[in-house]
């Protein structure tokens, strides 16, 4: 019960209209019938073997950086709110996106970007100081509408027309949001520069960037399965698998960029002949260098 009403404390006006109209819309979707079923078979696929474990690992590296926090003192009861929200926000985010992590460059230097950005702090700022919950239930609504209008429209050409508005509108809102927040926390400095604000706002930063060392290696051990996985395709290749596989992870070890190169070349050569192999993993070794 007290875990409750930390939480509920921490809950603001914002986010009391958004637990409030996603529950309604949940609601909604399980009164459909293919929307159970769906979601029946996404549970089911969830809770299979190998994704279940990547998942309790997941989960347990963050709980191990919570207790490290907790330990050092940074970490405190007020920030479990935060904790949750950066969890189903950004934690699961990143979780499900380990297989974009696989094959996009620049994933990780694109994260870290985004997560040092100016913006950071002007949305932390605007999530910190809301509008009343009246106006809160209203707008939270609309600027949901509005923005799946916006993506609609950008995948119609006959919807083109609404684009400009609907972008305006955004705007504007986003611009309110924006100065009210920041004249709210300029007159309420006293409040906003102090060691609760500062760690809720390093908080769910330093998870994100804590966190990618371990979406990295994930991303490592999917990718190996993979091209392991393809390389079994190749029946005649099966009397050097052992070698193969030796090569390939010496080679590239926990090197990612060597291994995404390793999977674009893999048909390139007869990896069944020695001399072949060879070639292969100096072809890795030399195009990760270049």
């Amino acid at each position: 019960m007290e875990t409750i009403r930390i939480i509920f404390l921490e809950i603001n006006n914002r986010e009391k209209a958004i637990i409030f109209w996603s529950s309604i819309f949940f609601i909604w979707t399980l009164s459909k019938k293919d929307v159970r079923k769906s979601l029946f078979h996404l549970l089911k696929a969830f809770f299979a073997p190998k994704l279940f474990i990547v998942f309790v690992l997941f989960s347990s590296y963050i709980l191990i950086l919570l207790n490290i926090y907790n330990k050092i003192g940074f970490w405190e009861p007020f920030l479990l709110k935060d904790t949750i929200i950066w969890f189903f926000g950004v934690g699961l985010v990143l979780f499900a996106n380990i297989p974009e992590a696989e094959k996009d460059e620049n994933f990780f230097k694109e994260l870290l970007i985004k997560n040092l950005k100016v913006f950071v702090l002007i949305q932390f700022v605007v999530n910190t100081y809301v509008f009343n919950l009246p106006f809160e239930l209203i707008v939270v609504p609309v600027t949901a509408i509005l923005g799946a209008m916006g993506v609609l429209a950008e995948y119609k050409d006959e919807h083109k027309i609404i684009r400009k508005p609907i972008t305006i509108v955004l705007s504007t809102i986003g611009f309110t949001y924006i100065i009210f927040s920041f004249s709210v926390a300029f007159s309420d400095s006293s409040n906003f520069l102090t060691s609760t604000t500062l760690k809720k706002f390093i908080l769910p930063l330093s998870l994100t960037v804590l966190l990618i060392p371990l979406i990295y290696f994930l991303a490592v051990i999917f990718l190996y399965e993979t091209v392991f996985m393809r390389l079994s395709f190749k029946k005649y290749f099966e009397p050097n698998m052992k070698s193969i596989k030796f090569a390939v992870i010496k080679t590239c070890s926990l090197n990612l960029a060597r291994l995404r190169r390793f999977e674009k070349i893999v048909w390139d050569y007869d990896l069944s002949k020695n001399e072949e192999l060879i070639k292969a993993m100096e072809q890795v070794k030399i195009d990760n260098k270049a």
